[in-house]
């Protein structure tokens, strides 16, 4: 099922986070040394570009790895992957490439969603669907053989774990890249998102806002106390392949109220105060989550725009 199909996990938890932490290496790099062109850094949202929640971030996003930082990540693991590959001869390993579309298609997905759906064109269009802002990556493995037992770092093609006299890897291509490119762990800045978006639901503001959201879709017939069970009203649409006239309405009544009483705005602002708190408390324990974050990200941006480590 292609993207558009999907529906919108709309979750307390999703990972909203849309800053870069350190992008200390020049963002002026054209292409990688497989001639692959590169996106500049700089061309890459970090908040969402439209809607309600346009521009919108939060404190612990800087303590957590964002949609811009999984785009650069991704990106550089396969320059590492194809570096690796052509170590043993591979020239032509080419996996599909990452789309830069991603990046704001889970910001949409994140931010742009955190307190529900917030873009009324989009609403009117999709519904509560994802818009198709970036397609679904083709499927992909490597080449039956040797390529396949070189990137594994298994199969009849290697001898005593070597491939035509030279030393594979431990676990191959990926594990090796796995080493180089290790996905950052920042399970208390997390921890603390979560706990602050909770606490954020039953802020005074929020409620009073959330009940004037109510009032609002009351008077356009529909009886909701809570933007999150929107969609289970049109649950049995939004598995089709295009929304339903019934799903478009409720999800353009539902931006349009939030709108109106400034529901998003409202919850932004408690949630980001809520945070604050969270940084102010466990500053030590979250600032080791920012450094791992920081660390890994730094060395993925290299690899993003020179290409990996040979």
């Amino acid at each position: 099922m292609r993207r558009p199909t999907k529906l919108i996990a709309i979750s307390a938890l999703l990972l909203t986070i849309v800053g870069c932490g350190s992008t200390g290496a020049a963002e002026s790099a054209s292409s990688t040394p497989t001639g692959r062109a590169v996106v500049p850094l700089a061309s890459l949202p970090e908040t969402p570009v439209r809607g309600l929640a346009k521009g919108l971030s939060l404190p612990l996003d800087a303590y957590t790895y964002t949609p811009k930082d999984r785009y650069v990540w991704q990106v550089a693991i396969q320059n590492q992957w194809r570096t690796c590959m052509r170590r043993f001869g591979f020239t032509t390993f080419n996996p599909p490439a990452v789309s830069p579309n991603t990046v704001a298609a889970n910001i949409d997905a994140g931010m742009g969603r955190r307190y529900g759906i917030s873009d009324l064109d989009a609403a009117k269009t999709y519904g509560y669907h994802l818009p198709p802002i970036a397609p679904d990556p083709p499927d992909w493995t490597p080449a039956p053989g040797a390529e396949e037992a070189v990137f594994s770092g298994k199969g009849p093609e290697l001898t005593a774990g070597t491939y035509r006299g030279r030393k594979v890897p431990k676990g191959g291509c990926r594990r090796e890249t796995q080493a180089v490119y290790p996905m950052p762990d920042t399970p208390r800045a997390l921890a603390a998102q979560g706990r602050a978006f909770a606490a954020s639901r039953s802020d005074k503001k929020v409620v009073k806002a959330m009940a004037a959201w109510s009032s609002c879709m009351k008077t356009k017939g529909y009886k909701l106390a809570d933007p999150f069970k929107a969609p289970a009203l049109v649950m049995t649409s939004i598995t089709a392949p295009t929304p339903s006239p019934e799903e478009l309405n409720l999800a353009t009544a539902d931006v349009a109220c939030k709108t109106r009483v400034h529901l998003i705005q409202v919850w932004h602002q408690a949630e980001t105060a809520l945070q604050q708190q969270e940084i102010t408390r466990n500053a030590a324990a979250l600032q080791e989550d920012r450094s791992h974050k920081e660390q890994a990200t730094t060395k993925a941006v290299a690899g993003y725009l020179k290409g990996a480590p040979r």
